[in-house]
């Protein structure tokens, strides 16, 4: 007896959907890091949280930091006002104050504050930090050519973290020790946007009261360009990474990567900065 159709199959398209082309806009220039640039941080832990066995991948997680892109393509301040007691004339100061956010954020989506017109105050922005979380192979095997580098970027509203479930099953079927042919991972970096989970409370008080997708892509592409290490087994490395040579970054930045196959995978947020 055939098999009923389940009632949530669909059949397969037969032409193609017609997607228009997007043409971002250009993103603005990245300044060089500082060689030996120092992060104050604001959390211990982070140092301490170092070599940590994952789950039962054969992989290790370390924490580290490094300082986002510069200059920041949008900056706007932040309110330090007191808001009043009184509640009528609180919930009127609210109302005022998110209605001036709201235009501002309007103003941004008109082309009204885009890159190539960063004001002196927005060059002069402090700087900010992003926390990303590693994952390394325990016990790296040699093989013919690089293995696989993920880089992972969350979506709006979430912290790097999010991704570890989906990390648990994903290496334990690339596990190096039980898989000897075909593409395997050397390397996991997780991303962390400057307003969201250990990169804000690191960051307090210094985003802003806007934030600009296009930073979040500035800042990933300052994490490749200028701090990924070059060689995917390293081991060791310290919470605050140390930028890479400049001419490392420009022969990246013109001929890619010789050492690494990046993959990078993003969600709503992460994948439009991907």
């Amino acid at each position: 007896m055939a098999q009923p159709t389940p009632a949530f199959h669909y059949p397969k398209p037969e032409t193609k959907l017609a997607v228009p082309t997007v043409h971002p806009r250009t993103l603005e220039p990245i300044k060089p890091p500082a060689l030996r640039e120092s992060i104050p941080l604001a959390e211990a832990w982070i140092r301490d949280n170092q070599g940590v066995p994952f789950a039962d991948s054969g992989f290790i997680r370390s924490t580290h930091v490094i300082p986002a892109a510069t200059p920041r393509v949008l900056s706007f301040g932040l309110s330090e006002e007191e808001l009043p007691a009184d509640k009528e004339t609180r919930k009127r100061r609210v109302e005022e104050l998110s209605q001036a956010l709201l235009l501002k954020k309007q103003a941004l989506e008109r082309g009204e504050a885009v890159p190539g017109r960063l004001t002196e105050d927005d060059r002069k922005a402090p700087t900010l930090v992003n926390v990303l979380d590693r994952y390394v192979s325990k016990s790296p095997k040699h093989r013919r050519g690089p293995g696989i580098t993920l880089v992972l970027a969350h979506a709006n509203g979430f912290p790097r973290r999010i991704w570890e479930p989906f990390l648990m099953t994903l290496l334990r079927n690339f596990d190096e020790e039980k898989k000897e042919e075909g593409p395997y991972i050397e390397e996991v970096w997780s991303f962390e946007a400057v307003n969201h989970g250990d990169s804000a409370v690191l960051n307090d008080g210094k985003p802003g009261d806007t934030f600009n997708w296009a930073d979040n892509s500035r800042d990933i592409l300052n994490f490749l360009l200028h701090f990924l290490p070059s060689n995917p087994q390293e081991v060791g490395l310290p919470a605050e990474l140390d930028p890479i040579s400049l001419d490392e970054s420009s022969r990246r930045s013109r001929f890619g990567f010789r050492r690494r196959k990046l993959v990078g995978i993003g969600h709503s947020l992460g994948g439009c900065s991907m």
